[in-house]
Protein backbone atom coordinates (compact mmCIF):
# COMPACT_ATOMS: atom_id res chain seq x y z
CA UNK A 1 0.00 0.00 0.00
CA UNK A 2 2.94 2.35 0.57
CA UNK A 3 4.52 1.45 -2.43
CA UNK A 4 1.47 2.23 -4.44
CA UNK A 5 1.12 5.79 -2.88
CA UNK A 6 4.75 6.51 -3.50
CA UNK A 7 4.05 5.78 -7.21
CA UNK A 8 0.91 8.18 -6.95
CA UNK A 9 2.78 10.49 -5.55
CA UNK A 10 5.64 10.30 -7.98
CA UNK A 11 3.23 10.35 -10.69
CA UNK A 12 0.94 12.97 -9.74
CA UNK A 13 4.38 15.18 -9.23
CA UNK A 14 5.04 14.48 -12.75
CA UNK A 15 1.89 15.22 -14.17
CA UNK A 16 1.89 18.32 -12.46
CA UNK A 17 5.55 19.96 -13.62
CA UNK A 18 4.21 20.99 -17.17
CA UNK A 19 0.42 19.48 -17.25
CA UNK A 20 -1.57 22.34 -19.17
CA UNK A 21 1.44 25.05 -19.19
CA UNK A 22 1.58 24.88 -22.98
CA UNK A 23 -2.14 26.11 -23.24
CA UNK A 24 -1.62 29.47 -21.24
CA UNK A 25 -0.60 32.61 -23.57
CA UNK A 26 0.15 36.01 -22.17
CA UNK A 27 -1.60 38.32 -25.14
CA UNK A 28 -2.53 42.36 -24.76
CA UNK A 29 -6.06 43.27 -25.71
CA UNK A 30 -4.95 47.11 -26.13
CA UNK A 31 -3.72 48.33 -23.18
CA UNK A 32 -4.99 45.34 -20.71
CA UNK A 33 -2.95 42.59 -19.39
CA UNK A 34 -4.82 39.27 -21.05
CA UNK A 35 -4.52 35.58 -20.16
CA UNK A 36 -6.09 32.94 -22.47
CA UNK A 37 -6.46 29.30 -21.19
CA UNK A 38 -6.46 27.84 -24.60
CA UNK A 39 -9.49 24.86 -23.76
CA UNK A 40 -10.78 22.80 -27.05
CA UNK A 41 -13.09 20.38 -24.91
CA UNK A 42 -16.06 22.45 -24.55
CA UNK A 43 -17.89 24.76 -27.37
CA UNK A 44 -17.85 27.24 -24.48
CA UNK A 45 -15.86 30.21 -23.65
CA UNK A 46 -15.70 32.23 -20.18
CA UNK A 47 -14.84 35.76 -20.19
CA UNK A 48 -13.47 37.36 -16.31
CA UNK A 49 -12.50 40.71 -16.09
CA UNK A 50 -10.16 41.44 -13.35
CA UNK A 51 -10.52 44.93 -11.22
CA UNK A 52 -7.68 45.38 -8.82
CA UNK A 53 -10.02 47.09 -6.69
CA UNK A 54 -12.33 45.89 -3.99
CA UNK A 55 -14.52 46.28 -1.40
CA UNK A 56 -11.69 47.52 0.64
CA UNK A 57 -12.50 51.13 -1.24
CA UNK A 58 -16.06 51.03 0.15
CA UNK A 59 -16.02 52.68 3.80
CA UNK A 60 -17.77 51.79 6.83
CA UNK A 61 -21.16 53.96 5.81
CA UNK A 62 -21.24 52.23 1.95
CA UNK A 63 -20.07 48.58 2.75
CA UNK A 64 -21.51 46.47 0.37
CA UNK A 65 -21.69 48.96 -2.31
CA UNK A 66 -18.79 47.32 -4.73
CA UNK A 67 -21.15 43.58 -4.15
CA UNK A 68 -23.88 45.21 -4.85
CA UNK A 69 -22.69 47.03 -7.65
CA UNK A 70 -21.64 43.69 -9.49
CA UNK A 71 -24.30 41.27 -8.28
CA UNK A 72 -27.27 44.24 -9.84
CA UNK A 73 -25.28 44.95 -12.78
CA UNK A 74 -27.62 42.98 -15.16
CA UNK A 75 -31.06 44.24 -13.12
CA UNK A 76 -31.98 46.83 -16.07
CA UNK A 77 -30.54 49.73 -18.64
CA UNK A 78 -32.25 52.66 -19.73
CA UNK A 79 -32.98 50.50 -22.80
CA UNK A 80 -33.99 46.78 -21.18
CA UNK A 81 -35.34 46.30 -17.71
CA UNK A 82 -34.37 43.28 -15.79
CA UNK A 83 -37.08 40.82 -17.94
CA UNK A 84 -35.74 41.33 -21.00
CA UNK A 85 -32.03 41.15 -20.33
CA UNK A 86 -32.76 37.94 -18.02
CA UNK A 87 -34.77 36.22 -21.30
CA UNK A 88 -32.10 37.16 -23.76
CA UNK A 89 -29.04 35.88 -21.57
CA UNK A 90 -31.11 32.67 -20.76
CA UNK A 91 -32.15 32.07 -24.43
CA UNK A 92 -28.63 32.14 -25.28
CA UNK A 93 -27.63 30.10 -22.13
CA UNK A 94 -25.21 32.58 -20.31
CA UNK A 95 -24.14 31.98 -17.10
CA UNK A 96 -22.63 35.00 -14.83
CA UNK A 97 -20.44 34.85 -11.70
CA UNK A 98 -18.83 37.67 -9.35
CA UNK A 99 -15.97 37.43 -6.79
CA UNK A 100 -15.63 40.86 -4.53
CA UNK A 101 -12.76 40.44 -2.25
CA UNK A 102 -11.35 43.66 0.08
CA UNK A 103 -8.58 43.43 -2.89
CA UNK A 104 -10.03 43.49 -6.06
CA UNK A 105 -12.75 41.92 -7.98
CA UNK A 106 -13.86 39.91 -10.68
CA UNK A 107 -17.34 39.80 -13.29
CA UNK A 108 -17.15 36.81 -15.36
CA UNK A 109 -19.63 35.62 -18.37
CA UNK A 110 -19.74 32.06 -20.01
CA UNK A 111 -21.56 31.37 -23.19
CA UNK A 112 -21.49 29.12 -26.19
CA UNK A 113 -18.63 30.33 -28.44
CA UNK A 114 -20.82 30.55 -31.81
CA UNK A 115 -22.70 33.12 -29.33
CA UNK A 116 -20.00 35.12 -28.80
CA UNK A 117 -20.75 38.07 -30.97
CA UNK A 118 -24.53 38.75 -29.96
CA UNK A 119 -23.62 38.13 -25.98
CA UNK A 120 -21.46 40.01 -26.06
CA UNK A 121 -22.98 43.30 -27.83
CA UNK A 122 -25.56 42.87 -25.31
CA UNK A 123 -22.91 42.52 -22.50
CA UNK A 124 -21.24 45.33 -23.29
CA UNK A 125 -24.65 47.61 -23.62
CA UNK A 126 -24.81 46.61 -20.02
CA UNK A 127 -21.33 47.83 -18.89
CA UNK A 128 -21.86 50.80 -20.27
CA UNK A 129 -25.50 51.43 -19.25
CA UNK A 130 -26.04 50.26 -16.18
CA UNK A 131 -28.97 51.60 -14.13
CA UNK A 132 -29.83 49.64 -10.80
CA UNK A 133 -33.53 50.51 -11.03
CA UNK A 134 -34.79 50.99 -7.30
CA UNK A 135 -37.71 48.37 -8.46
CA UNK A 136 -34.78 46.02 -8.16
CA UNK A 137 -32.74 47.41 -5.79
CA UNK A 138 -35.14 47.44 -2.80
CA UNK A 139 -36.20 43.51 -3.32
CA UNK A 140 -32.04 42.57 -2.79
CA UNK A 141 -31.78 45.05 -0.17
CA UNK A 142 -34.55 43.09 1.91
CA UNK A 143 -33.39 39.79 0.72
CA UNK A 144 -29.94 40.75 2.50
CA UNK A 145 -31.01 42.09 5.40
CA UNK A 146 -33.49 39.95 5.85
CA UNK A 147 -30.38 36.98 5.67
CA UNK A 148 -28.69 39.33 8.32
CA UNK A 149 -31.64 39.12 10.70
CA UNK A 150 -31.37 35.63 10.91
CA UNK A 151 -27.59 35.12 11.22
CA UNK A 152 -28.30 34.51 15.33
CA UNK A 153 -29.99 31.11 14.60
CA UNK A 154 -26.90 30.50 12.37
CA UNK A 155 -24.28 29.85 14.79
CA UNK A 156 -21.76 28.56 12.14
CA UNK A 157 -22.24 32.16 9.86
CA UNK A 158 -22.31 34.03 12.53
CA UNK A 159 -18.87 32.73 14.39
CA UNK A 160 -17.12 33.53 10.73
CA UNK A 161 -18.76 37.30 10.87
CA UNK A 162 -17.61 37.73 14.35
CA UNK A 163 -14.01 36.09 13.84
CA UNK A 164 -13.79 38.37 11.25
CA UNK A 165 -15.49 41.78 12.97
CA UNK A 166 -13.48 40.89 16.33
CA UNK A 167 -10.10 39.78 15.10
CA UNK A 168 -9.80 43.07 11.63
CA UNK A 169 -11.44 45.66 14.49
CA UNK A 170 -10.41 49.05 13.14
CA UNK A 171 -8.22 47.88 9.91
CA UNK A 172 -9.73 47.75 6.26
CA UNK A 173 -10.97 44.41 6.14
CA UNK A 174 -13.25 44.74 8.94
CA UNK A 175 -16.91 44.57 7.51
CA UNK A 176 -18.06 42.06 5.00
CA UNK A 177 -17.96 42.92 1.21
CA UNK A 178 -21.71 41.82 1.58
CA UNK A 179 -22.43 45.27 4.44
CA UNK A 180 -24.42 45.83 6.84
CA UNK A 181 -27.70 46.97 8.29
CA UNK A 182 -26.45 50.60 8.60
CA UNK A 183 -24.92 50.41 5.07
CA UNK A 184 -27.64 48.65 3.23
CA UNK A 185 -30.43 51.56 4.81
CA UNK A 186 -27.82 54.16 2.77
CA UNK A 187 -27.89 51.99 -0.22
CA UNK A 188 -29.28 53.95 -3.51
CA UNK A 189 -28.89 53.44 -7.21
CA UNK A 190 -27.03 56.22 -8.02
CA UNK A 191 -24.47 55.00 -5.38
CA UNK A 192 -24.00 51.59 -6.90
CA UNK A 193 -24.06 53.22 -10.41
CA UNK A 194 -21.26 55.73 -8.92
CA UNK A 195 -19.44 52.66 -7.61
CA UNK A 196 -19.72 50.43 -11.08
CA UNK A 197 -18.51 53.95 -12.99
CA UNK A 198 -15.04 53.63 -10.51
CA UNK A 199 -14.38 50.07 -11.51
CA UNK A 200 -15.32 50.55 -15.52
CA UNK A 201 -13.42 53.37 -15.96
CA UNK A 202 -10.60 54.18 -13.54
CA UNK A 203 -9.67 50.48 -11.49
CA UNK A 204 -6.69 48.93 -13.12
CA UNK A 205 -7.76 45.50 -14.75
CA UNK A 206 -6.98 42.56 -16.60
CA UNK A 207 -8.72 39.79 -18.72
CA UNK A 208 -8.96 36.21 -18.10
CA UNK A 209 -10.34 33.92 -21.01
CA UNK A 210 -11.17 29.89 -21.17
CA UNK A 211 -12.22 28.37 -24.21
CA UNK A 212 -11.02 27.82 -27.87
CA UNK A 213 -8.91 30.11 -30.46
CA UNK A 214 -12.24 31.14 -32.02
CA UNK A 215 -13.14 32.92 -28.60
CA UNK A 216 -10.14 35.37 -29.53
CA UNK A 217 -11.88 36.42 -32.26
CA UNK A 218 -14.32 38.70 -30.56
CA UNK A 219 -11.15 41.20 -29.16
CA UNK A 220 -12.18 44.11 -31.02
CA UNK A 221 -15.97 44.35 -30.05
CA UNK A 222 -15.04 43.60 -26.44
CA UNK A 223 -13.13 46.33 -26.27
CA UNK A 224 -14.93 48.94 -28.53
CA UNK A 225 -18.48 47.91 -27.15
CA UNK A 226 -17.62 48.14 -23.65
CA UNK A 227 -15.48 50.95 -23.28
CA UNK A 228 -13.44 49.65 -21.01
CA UNK A 229 -10.70 52.28 -19.55
CA UNK A 230 -8.32 52.67 -16.57
CA UNK A 231 -5.93 54.58 -14.85
CA UNK A 232 -2.62 54.90 -14.64
CA UNK A 233 -2.55 53.69 -10.49
CA UNK A 234 -4.59 54.18 -7.81
CA UNK A 235 -3.41 54.32 -4.19
CA UNK A 236 -5.15 53.44 -1.42
CA UNK A 237 -3.67 53.41 2.64
CA UNK A 238 -4.37 50.05 4.11
CA UNK A 239 -4.89 50.22 7.92
CA UNK A 240 -4.10 47.36 10.09
CA UNK A 241 -5.92 46.44 13.08
CA UNK A 242 -6.15 48.53 16.02
CA UNK A 243 -4.54 46.82 18.66
CA UNK A 244 -4.01 43.06 19.74
CA UNK A 245 -7.52 40.84 20.27
CA UNK A 246 -5.76 37.81 21.58
CA UNK A 247 -5.92 38.77 25.82
CA UNK A 248 -9.01 37.53 26.05
CA UNK A 249 -12.29 35.23 24.81
CA UNK A 250 -15.17 37.41 22.80
CA UNK A 251 -18.42 35.18 23.45
CA UNK A 252 -20.89 35.85 21.23
CA UNK A 253 -23.91 34.74 23.75
CA UNK A 254 -27.30 33.17 21.38
CA UNK A 255 -29.57 31.53 24.79
CA UNK A 256 -30.48 27.90 24.15
CA UNK A 257 -27.45 27.32 22.01
CA UNK A 258 -26.47 23.19 22.28
CA UNK A 259 -23.50 23.79 20.98
CA UNK A 260 -20.37 26.02 21.00
CA UNK A 261 -19.15 27.94 17.73
CA UNK A 262 -15.03 27.89 18.01
CA UNK A 263 -12.58 30.22 16.09
CA UNK A 264 -9.40 30.59 16.79
CA UNK A 265 -6.33 32.11 14.91
CA UNK A 266 -5.22 36.08 13.60
CA UNK A 267 -4.55 38.68 11.22
CA UNK A 268 -1.39 38.01 8.76
CA UNK A 269 0.40 41.56 8.00
CA UNK A 270 1.44 42.11 4.45
CA UNK A 271 5.13 41.90 5.98
CA UNK A 272 4.68 38.12 6.80
CA UNK A 273 3.14 37.79 3.39
CA UNK A 274 6.61 38.07 1.81
CA UNK A 275 7.96 34.97 3.42
CA UNK A 276 7.95 31.45 1.61
CA UNK A 277 3.90 30.79 1.43
CA UNK A 278 3.90 27.00 1.11
CA UNK A 279 5.83 26.31 4.16
CA UNK A 280 3.33 28.58 5.61
CA UNK A 281 0.13 26.69 3.83
CA UNK A 282 1.96 23.48 4.19
CA UNK A 283 2.15 24.12 8.23
CA UNK A 284 -1.44 24.90 8.46
CA UNK A 285 -2.40 21.85 5.98
CA UNK A 286 -0.29 19.49 8.72
CA UNK A 287 -2.65 20.60 11.60
CA UNK A 288 -6.16 20.63 9.70
CA UNK A 289 -5.69 20.07 6.03
CA UNK A 290 -7.65 16.61 6.14
CA UNK A 291 -8.77 13.46 7.98
CA UNK A 292 -5.24 12.52 9.41
CA UNK A 293 -4.09 16.07 10.30
CA UNK A 294 -3.12 16.65 13.66
CA UNK A 295 -5.93 18.45 14.35
CA UNK A 296 -8.45 15.70 13.30
CA UNK A 297 -7.23 13.29 14.87
CA UNK A 298 -6.58 14.38 18.41
CA UNK A 299 -9.46 16.28 18.53
CA UNK A 300 -12.12 14.32 17.18
CA UNK A 301 -10.52 10.71 16.66
CA UNK A 302 -8.95 10.20 19.86
CA UNK A 303 -11.47 11.96 22.24
CA UNK A 304 -14.56 12.54 20.01
CA UNK A 305 -14.93 16.24 21.33
CA UNK A 306 -15.89 17.67 18.00
CA UNK A 307 -16.85 16.00 14.16
CA UNK A 308 -14.97 18.35 12.13
CA UNK A 309 -12.02 20.91 12.87
CA UNK A 310 -9.79 22.42 10.18
CA UNK A 311 -7.08 25.44 10.18
CA UNK A 312 -6.21 27.19 7.47
CA UNK A 313 -4.01 30.25 6.50
CA UNK A 314 -5.22 32.59 3.54
CA UNK A 315 -3.22 35.09 1.88
CA UNK A 316 -4.13 37.86 -0.90
CA UNK A 317 -1.42 41.05 -1.55
CA UNK A 318 -2.17 43.28 1.37
CA UNK A 319 -3.01 41.04 4.28
CA UNK A 320 -4.27 37.83 5.26
CA UNK A 321 -5.43 35.55 8.03
CA UNK A 322 -4.87 32.27 10.30
CA UNK A 323 -7.54 29.98 11.17
CA UNK A 324 -8.86 27.24 13.53
CA UNK A 325 -12.63 26.59 12.95
CA UNK A 326 -14.34 24.07 15.13
CA UNK A 327 -17.45 23.34 17.43
CA UNK A 328 -17.99 21.40 20.67
CA UNK A 329 -20.70 20.55 23.10
CA UNK A 330 -21.08 23.27 25.62
CA UNK A 331 -19.66 20.74 28.24
CA UNK A 332 -16.46 20.60 26.38
CA UNK A 333 -15.91 24.02 24.47
CA UNK A 334 -13.36 25.04 27.43
CA UNK A 335 -11.68 21.32 27.17
CA UNK A 336 -11.31 21.75 23.31
CA UNK A 337 -9.91 25.27 23.30
CA UNK A 338 -7.04 24.19 25.83
CA UNK A 339 -6.54 20.81 23.85
CA UNK A 340 -6.06 22.75 20.44
CA UNK A 341 -3.22 24.86 23.09
CA UNK A 342 -1.74 22.13 23.42
CA UNK A 343 -1.80 20.71 20.27
CA UNK A 344 -0.05 24.30 18.86
CA UNK A 345 2.29 23.92 21.56
CA UNK A 346 3.45 20.43 20.40
CA UNK A 347 3.74 20.87 16.84
CA UNK A 348 5.77 23.76 17.29
CA UNK A 349 8.71 21.50 18.40
CA UNK A 350 10.37 19.52 15.77
CA UNK A 351 10.97 17.33 18.12
CA UNK A 352 7.15 16.32 18.53
CA UNK A 353 6.74 15.39 14.36
CA UNK A 354 6.55 12.53 13.54
CA UNK A 355 8.30 11.00 10.28
CA UNK A 356 5.25 9.14 9.38
CA UNK A 357 2.82 11.93 10.02
CA UNK A 358 5.16 14.21 7.91
CA UNK A 359 5.04 12.24 5.09
CA UNK A 360 1.58 11.33 5.00
CA UNK A 361 0.87 14.88 5.10
CA UNK A 362 3.38 15.72 1.79
CA UNK A 363 1.96 12.72 0.12
CA UNK A 364 -1.91 14.21 0.44
CA UNK A 365 -0.78 17.72 -0.42
CA UNK A 366 0.91 16.67 -3.35
CA UNK A 367 -1.23 14.07 -4.62
CA UNK A 368 -3.98 16.28 -4.63
CA UNK A 369 -2.05 19.17 -6.43
CA UNK A 370 -3.04 18.13 -10.01
CA UNK A 371 -6.23 18.12 -9.52
CA UNK A 372 -6.08 21.93 -9.29
CA UNK A 373 -5.45 21.80 -12.99
CA UNK A 374 -8.00 19.45 -14.03
CA UNK A 375 -11.03 21.92 -13.52
CA UNK A 376 -10.24 24.76 -16.05
CA UNK A 377 -12.88 27.44 -14.28
CA UNK A 378 -10.71 26.39 -11.16
CA UNK A 379 -7.28 26.75 -12.92
CA UNK A 380 -8.37 30.00 -14.56
CA UNK A 381 -8.94 31.53 -11.03
CA UNK A 382 -5.82 30.37 -9.87
CA UNK A 383 -3.72 32.06 -12.76
CA UNK A 384 -6.07 35.66 -11.50
CA UNK A 385 -4.75 35.03 -8.01
CA UNK A 386 -0.52 34.42 -8.82
CA UNK A 387 -1.15 38.39 -10.34
CA UNK A 388 -2.80 39.50 -7.59
CA UNK A 389 -0.24 38.78 -5.52
CA UNK A 390 2.48 39.58 -8.21
CA UNK A 391 3.78 35.83 -8.38
CA UNK A 392 5.24 33.70 -11.25
CA UNK A 393 3.37 31.16 -13.41
CA UNK A 394 6.05 28.89 -12.34
CA UNK A 395 5.28 28.77 -8.73
CA UNK A 396 2.58 26.47 -9.49
CA UNK A 397 4.69 23.81 -11.31
CA UNK A 398 7.46 23.85 -8.73
CA UNK A 399 5.00 23.35 -5.95
CA UNK A 400 5.07 19.86 -5.63
CA UNK A 401 9.19 19.82 -5.73
CA UNK A 402 9.32 22.61 -2.96
CA UNK A 403 6.29 20.68 -0.69
CA UNK A 404 8.62 17.47 -0.73
CA UNK A 405 11.81 19.71 0.06
CA UNK A 406 10.30 21.14 3.85
CA UNK A 407 11.51 19.52 6.91
CA UNK A 408 10.00 18.92 10.56
CA UNK A 409 11.76 22.01 11.48
CA UNK A 410 9.95 23.87 8.90
CA UNK A 411 6.47 22.68 9.80
CA UNK A 412 7.21 23.75 13.71
CA UNK A 413 7.94 27.08 12.73
CA UNK A 414 5.54 27.76 10.04
CA UNK A 415 2.77 26.69 13.42
CA UNK A 416 5.32 28.55 15.78
CA UNK A 417 4.59 31.77 13.54
CA UNK A 418 0.95 31.32 12.15
CA UNK A 419 -0.30 30.03 15.55
CA UNK A 420 1.45 31.06 18.42
CA UNK A 421 -0.99 30.85 21.22
CA UNK A 422 -0.13 34.42 22.35
CA UNK A 423 -1.46 36.31 19.23
CA UNK A 424 -4.28 34.08 18.80
CA UNK A 425 -7.60 35.80 19.15
CA UNK A 426 -10.67 33.32 20.53
CA UNK A 427 -14.25 33.85 19.38
CA UNK A 428 -17.10 31.16 21.06
CA UNK A 429 -20.79 31.83 19.59
CA UNK A 430 -23.01 29.62 22.39
CA UNK A 431 -25.16 29.61 25.44
CA UNK A 432 -24.66 32.60 27.68
CA UNK A 433 -23.86 29.94 30.39
CA UNK A 434 -20.47 29.18 29.23
CA UNK A 435 -18.83 32.65 30.29
CA UNK A 436 -17.86 30.79 33.86
CA UNK A 437 -15.57 27.95 32.18
CA UNK A 438 -14.27 30.03 29.72
CA UNK A 439 -12.98 32.47 32.00
CA UNK A 440 -10.60 29.44 33.43
CA UNK A 441 -9.27 30.35 29.95
CA UNK A 442 -9.14 34.22 29.56
CA UNK A 443 -11.05 37.28 30.26
CA UNK A 444 -14.30 36.83 28.64
CA UNK A 445 -15.95 39.72 27.09
CA UNK A 446 -19.69 39.37 25.58
CA UNK A 447 -20.03 40.78 22.14
CA UNK A 448 -23.75 41.01 21.34
CA UNK A 449 -25.13 39.33 18.13
CA UNK A 450 -26.85 42.41 17.08
CA UNK A 451 -23.43 44.67 16.75
CA UNK A 452 -22.17 42.24 14.47
CA UNK A 453 -25.07 42.61 11.97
Amino acid sequence: MKFLLLLIVISSAALAADYRKNEIQKLLWGDFKTTWLQDNRYPTATFTIYFANGAMQDNIQKAGTTQASLDLLFTGTSKYDQKTLSEFFDFYGVSFATNVTHEFSALSFTALVKDLPKVTERFCHVIKDAQYPRSELIPHKKRVVTQLRNLPSQHSALAERAFRSIMMKGSSYEYPTDGNLASLELMQPQSLQKRWSELRDEAPKRFYIKGPKEALFVRDQFLKDCGWKTSSSQSFRVKNPLSAMSHKIFLVPVNGANQAQIRIGRFISQNEIKDPNEVLNFSASYLGGGFTAKLIQEVRVKRGLTYSIGSYVSMQSEYGRAGISTFSKNETAAETINLIKSILKESSQAGKIKDEELDHMKSYVIGHHPFSFEDSSSFLMQLLMLDHVNEPLEKLYQFPDKIKAISKEDVAEGVKRLFNWDEMVIIVVGDPSLKSTLEAIRPVEMVKPQGLL
